[in-house]
Order: structure tokens, then sequence, then C-alpha cells
């Protein structure tokens, strides 16, 4: 099979081989090349001397004539006893893309010369990769110029073009095509359209490029070329173009949801690196880290990237599998994120090709931001660790509560028996403030801790009504100043007066809380306590002059079942942890500055309204 190429060159051996003088123009009219025959006849050795070097910029050509070259139409002139024709031709699109032109003598005898040119002609449309189909004015195909195509073949001799039988159109209806070829010879306009055929024999399905020419207004030429090879390729090129872009698409996607990057690293490029102008040795595919995206082409900035503190990194990772020749390494070390803070990865790394030496050339890899899984882990040691403590103090708790339990249980019953004995009047009484204190104890101790369990349960309610807050801290003061010790002095400061829509008795048991804690601590000075008007919430205060917390047990001041040591005030630890669940549960924050032996400070908050998550 002739290929293009070969095409190609029989055309241009033709163009110089043609006994008649010729010359190519390019669609401005500008001389192209002429033939061998033309540099002769006319002695030519410099082909701008040639006297047609331009069509349009000469004085052989009058006006009109280059008005109808211009317009696509077929100049003939007489020059100095010879013929010039130049012919202008035509694009798909209708457009002019260049000029022939040719030179006859109109005393020489040429018959010789044109069969020359008509077996050239022959052979040159032999080689044209078309079918051209001529026919007549009444759409009858009367001859087969050329058949490059067994698809169309004498079968359709003497046939009208809309009459072929054994195809369907495709993309096209015979009648539109049948009206596309009147419109050409109607019109005297060549036009370019593409069609499908379907063979009714076999089903197969063939494209075709129709280029249709008309000729003297009575003839249609038909310039009909099998695109099928390249329309296939083109759908098959098309197909894997969607299935690269398909599958690249679900890569990024897995990549980014599994905080994956790829990397690729040539070892010849990065040999050759200047570190001026970048090879591109190093890169990264499906990052979602900017800072690492936009350095990752240079190596001194990626470097700048690691941590100061790990020894393993890119580089060191890549010449680890070269000098040792392994097949692949995995190490961990700390990259910037695009928040500037270091994150965890673990890094991989595989040889795809090596050296004539069998070490590594080209390494391909990932990093795997494996940040959120450490610190997974990190949470689930320390839940661990909570839990161990939690344990501990539950431990802890049950034996205090067995002894705080028993304590005023043994009172109450020791006393009892005692007052039924006891007939001394002042004793009797004695025994009874004894038990009624105890008493006390026992359902203060068992409602702490029904709270407690109430409010990590989330089964705590709350009843929100309007209070007036001068009044209700009146109410607390008389409440409190009888547990208050001789040497210590309670103040109540003075507060404006404000409304406040809370849960009375919990506001009540928050504040008594933190009081009696502040009396139990402080032997000698003052308790103040108060509130102050904010913005979005009342800050309630107590602050006292007692004994302090250390820094050491300031951070779990609010932990249940939590006694500091060496405080000899009895209780289970569960005051605070239960002011701190209320506050919380109100909308409201609670917090402690203290100094020790300095006294300490209890603030929170209580916001105006209810807020809308309590019960």
């Amino acid at each position: 099979m002739i290929t293009s190429f070969n095409k190609s060159q029989l055309l241009t051996d033709f163009f110089n081989c043609h006994p008649i003088c010729g010359a190519l123009y390019d669609g401005d009219g500008v001389l192209i090349d002429i033939n061998q025959a033309m540099k002769e006849r006319y002695k030519i050795t410099d082909e701008h001397s040639f006297f047609f070097n331009h069509l349009f910029n000469n004085d052989l050509l009058i006006r009109s004539q280059k008005h109808n070259l211009l317009a696509g139409k077929t100049v003939k002139i007489l020059l100095d006893q010879v013929n010039v024709i130049i012919i202008p031709h035509k694009g798909l699109n209708g457009d002019c893309e260049g000029y022939n032109l040719f030179i006859n003598d109109i005393n020489s005898n040429n018959s010789g010369k044109e069969n020359s040119y008509q077996d050239m002609a022959k052979l040159v449309a032999k080689a044209v990769p078309d079918t051209i189909l001529l026919i007549n004015k009444d759409f009858i195909i009367e001859k087969i110029v050329t058949q490059a195509s067994h698809f169309l073949n004498e079968s359709i001799l003497n046939k009208r073009i809309d009459k072929i039988q054994g195809y369907v159109g495709i993309n096209i209806s015979q009648e539109e095509f049948f009206q596309t070829v009147q419109d050409c010879l109607h019109k005297n306009k060549s036009t370019s359209i593409q069609i499908s055929l379907q063979s009714k024999n076999d089903n197969s399905i063939k494209y075709f490029k129709v280029r249709i020419v008309p000729a003297y207004h009575q003839f249609l030429v038909l310039y009909i070329r099998n695109i099928t090879d390249i329309v296939e390729k083109e759908k098959e090129n098309k197909k894997l173009s969607g299935k690269l872009i398909e599958n690249r698409s679900l890569m990024e996607l897995a990549l980014q949801n599994s905080r994956t990057t790829i990397y690729s690293f040539n070892h010849e490029l990065f040999q050759t690196c200047d570190k001026v102008n970048c090879n591109h040795c190093l890169q990264f595919y499906g990052t979602d880290n900017h800072i690492l995206a936009k350095n990752q082409y240079i190596c001194k900035n990626l470097q700048s990237l690691q941590h100061s503190e790990d020894q393993a990194g890119f580089f060191s990772l890549f010449n680890k599998i070269r000098n040792e020749k392994l097949s692949e390494y995995t190490t961990n070390f700390r990259l910037k994120n695009n928040n500037g803070k270091y994150h965890n990865y673990e890094v991989a790394g595989k040889v795809l090709t090596v050296d004539k030496e069998g070490r590594a050339n080209v390494i391909i890899g990932s990093l795997i931001d494996n940040q959120k899984h450490m610190e997974y882990e990190e949470s689930l040691i320390k839940a661990k660790e909570e839990a161990e403590t939690a344990d501990q103090l539950k431990s802890v708790f049950l034996a205090n509560m067995t002894h705080d339990i028993r304590t005023p249980l043994h009172a109450i019953i020791g006393f009892s028996d005692l007052l039924s004995e006891e007939t001394d009047p002042e004793l009797r009484q004695n025994y009874i403030n004894i038990i009624k204190t105890n008493n006390e104890l026992l359902v203060n101790l068992i409602n702490d801790v029904l709270d407690i369990s109430k409010i990590e349960s989330n089964l705590l309610t709350f009843d929100y009504t309007d209070i007036f807050l001068s009044t209700f801290m009146q109410d607390i003061y008389q409440t409190v100043r009888l547990k208050t010790n001789e040497n210590v002095e309670l103040i109540l400061d003075q507060c404006p007066n404000q409304k406040l829509n809370v849960d009375k008795n919990r506001l009540s048991q928050i504040l008594i809380n933190l009081l009696t804690n502040a009396i139990k601590h402080t032997f000698e000075g003052s308790i103040h306590f108060g509130y102050q008007l904010e913005e979005e919430y009342v800050r309630f205060y107590v602050t006292d002059t007692g004994e302090g917390i250390s820094d050491a047990n300031i951070d779990k001041i609010f932990t249940r079942f939590v006694q500091i040591k060496g405080h000899k005030t009895g209780g289970v630890g569960l005051g605070l942890a239960i002011c701190k669940g209320l506050v919380n549960k109100m909308g409201g924050d609670i917090s402690v500055t203290s100094k020790e032996g300095c006294g300490s400070t209890f603030n929170f908050t209580i916001p105006y309204t209810k807020p809308d998550n309590v019960l």
C-alpha cells in the first residue's frame, strides 16, 4: 500500500518532471516553487527573478484578472506567444489556499507532452487516497475516476447518487445528502461533508469525508475519502482519554481521602541539577499541602520544611535505598503543614528502575499524613490513663465513702442509745444536737452522690424562674454566716440589683458549696463574695484569705473524688466537681486562681437567660 510520504514524493516528482512549465503560489499569491521545465525554458537560476514572482504585485495581470483570481476564478492570458493559465485551489472551507500557474508555447507541438501529461495525471490520480466519482447534471454516476475504497465499487455506476443500494446513512439521510449535491450544482459552489454508511450485508459501518466540486455547471466531482480508521482511532482515543480522566479523578479522590501524597524521584536529573535551574527531579502528586507543593522543585527549600530534630529526610531516604541497594524502605519524619505546624508523615520509597550498577535510579513512593492517627493513639493512651486514674479514685472514693457514712451513722446510733437512758436534760439536748448534726452530714453526703450521678448521666433537670439577685444574695449570706469561724469575717460585697432567669436552687447550691469550701480552708481573715454584671452573663465570685492551693493541685481541683492531701477538712471530694457540672449545664464556666498560703478566688458565670440545651 502506498504511504502518505510516497504520495507526497510522487506528486513532487510529477510537478518537477512535468513537461509544461509550472509554478506554485500560496493563498496570498506569493511564489512557493517553480518546476524544472520552467527553469530550463526561461533559464531561471534564482526563483525570485521569475517574472511572475508575485501574482498580485506585478504589471502582467490587469486589475480585473487579479479580482477574478481572488474570487476563485481561473484566469487565462496571452503573453508573448505563450498561454498562461492560473488556476485557484480552494480548501475544504471554500477559501483559496493557493494557485497553480501553467505556461504553454502556442507554436509548439505538445501532443506528445500532453499524452505524457495524461499518463502522469493517471499515475497521480491512482496515488490519491480518494475515490473520485464523476456525476452528471442528472446526478447519475458516470465514472469512477479512481477507486481507493472497496466499499464503493463499480456496482454504483450509472445510478443516481441517492439510489445506491446496499447502504444506509447513519448521520445523514439520503434525502439530505441529495439536497446537498443539488445545491452544489445549482449554486456552482464547492462544499465538504462527512457521512457514515452502514452496509446491509454485514452491518459494518464506514466513515467518509466527501468533497463536492461543481464543474462547468454540468458535472460534479466527488472526492470521497475513507476516514474510518481515523474516526475509529479518534473514538478509541476519546474513550482512553475519558478513562484516563476518570482514573485520575478516582486516584486524586482516593489520595485526598486517605491523606496520602505520592512522589517520584529521578537520580539522573538530580545529578545534573545546577541548583539554579531546577530539573524537577522530585515531584509530588495528589497533595493538599500547599507549602509542600510550592517547594517541591526546590531542594533546599524542601529541606527547610523538615523538623530540625529529625535526621531522616527525603534525600537521606533516597541515599539509603541507593547505597544499600534496597528494594524499598519506610521511615518517619515531620513536615510543615499549611498552618505552619509540623505533622508526622510516614514516608515509603520503592525502586522503579536501576542503573547499570544495580542502584536505584528512579524511586517512587508515598507520604501518609498520620498526624491524626498519632493524635488518636495519644488520646487513647490518655483516656486509658484517665480511666485507670478514675478507677483508682473510685476505689479511694468508696473507701472514703465507707468511712464518711459510718462515722455519722455510728454517731447517730450511739447517741440515740445514750439518749434513751440519759435523764439529765442538758446532756439529752447535747445528744439531740449531735444526732441532728450527723443527720445533716449524712443527708448532704447522699445528696452529693446523687447529684454527681445525675450530672454525669445527663438526667439532671432545671427549674428556671426570674429572681432578684440582691435579695437572693442576702438570703445566701444569712444561710452561710452562722457556719463561719469566729476569726473569719464573711462579707457580701455591694452589688447592683439585677433580675436573672435561673434555677434558684441550683445557683444556691453552687454558691453555698463554694462558700462552705472557703470556710473549711480559711481560719482567719475574711471571705468576700458577690457578682459583677457583664455583657452576656453575670460573673459570681468567692474570695478567701485561706490556705490557698498549690500549683500541683490547682489543675485537678474540680475533678471528682479529689481531696487535697494534708487538708483535714473532711468530705469526699465531690463539692467542687458538682459546682463545675452545674455551671457547665447552665451554660456558664468556672475557674479558680490561687496561691498557696495566700488564699483563693473562685469565679463562675451564668447567662442572663436559659440556654437552649438546658432541660
